[in-house]
């Protein structure tokens, strides 16, 4: 897959080898180049104890570090290259040594066991019916609590994947996402990450990997952010070079359409 940039020239959201993706550094660079982007941000997985299965380990933080500085001097003159870190809720990292973060919640941690939300859906679905009793909506609210507070939590700079949680659900529905108190819960978490100032994603992963046809957050919750004054920013949440900048014109576009206020439509997140 090739997609040329028309409007969003920008992605602050991709992975590497360094941790779960299927690309060097250099080959997503080059992949940017070859779709006329203008710049893109790595944001590998953090350190994050919990789970060692997709993340750095800390001794392969600085040499991602030094790696991406190496092709951001290497190709400075075709491409603006920065090194940024996805940190989750729990992930340990030092935001000193990054350009930015991206702040996003991967587990639930629910009587001293961590659900991972977005790994796969047998997982999800064998976690909340053991922890939870099968009620999807109490694990949501202890979801949308921890995305509430990602910022405070990780200090990042984006808000990522507001509401993977949903990510396994549009194929295979196993509950009402856009029932009012599932919508409450997201919309709470909003509400407290407004006033931070930082942009949400409008991430096209899922669609790359064909768990879902719409991007993150839903159509509903990104009206809710125009209309409370947030910012978002376009990512595609990139595992691979193929896709560095999928879907990010037609998520552009999609704005557009719902006229969400377009001086709070951000290309950079600094």
């Amino acid at each position: 897959m090739t997609f040329k940039c028309k409007t969003v020239k920008t992605n602050f959201h991709m992975h590497t080898t360094f941790a779960d993706g299927k690309n060097t550094v250099e080959e997503m660079i080059l992949a940017a180049i070859d779709n006329g982007g203008e710049a893109v941000g790595f944001s590998e997985h953090g350190y994050t104890p919990i789970d060692h299965s997709w993340c750095m380990l800390p001794e392969a933080t600085d040499r991602y570090i030094e790696n991406v500085n190496l092709y951001k001097e290497k190709y400075k003159d075709k491409i603006k290259v920065y090194c940024g870190i996805e940190a989750d809720y729990y992930t340990v990292y030092d935001k000193t040594k990054f350009d930015y973060a991206i702040g996003s919640v991967h587990y639930v941690e629910k009587d001293g066991f961590y659900i991972p939300v977005d790994k796969s859906a047998r997982d999800t679905d064998e976690c909340t019916q053991r922890l939870y009793g099968g009620d999807y909506l109490a694990l949501a609210k202890d979801y949308f609590l921890l995305v509430g507070d990602v910022l405070e939590k990780t200090g990042a700079d984006i808000v990522g994947h507001l509401d993977v949680l949903y990510k396994f659900n549009e194929k295979n529905p196993r509950f009402d996402e856009e029932g009012k108190d599932f919508i409450k819960a997201a919309t709470d978490a909003i509400d407290n990450l407004i006033p931070y100032g930082k942009p949400f994603e409008i991430n096209t992963g899922a669609i790359s990997r064909s768990y879902k046809t719409k991007p993150y957050p839903s159509a509903g919750l990104i009206d809710y952010i125009g209309a409370m004054g947030g910012k978002v920013i376009m990512s595609s949440d990139s595992h691979n070079a193929d896709t560095v900048y999928f879907g990010l014109d037609d998520a552009y576009e999609m704005l557009v359409e719902r006229k969400f206020p377009k001086e709070n439509i951000l290309f950079y997140p600094f």
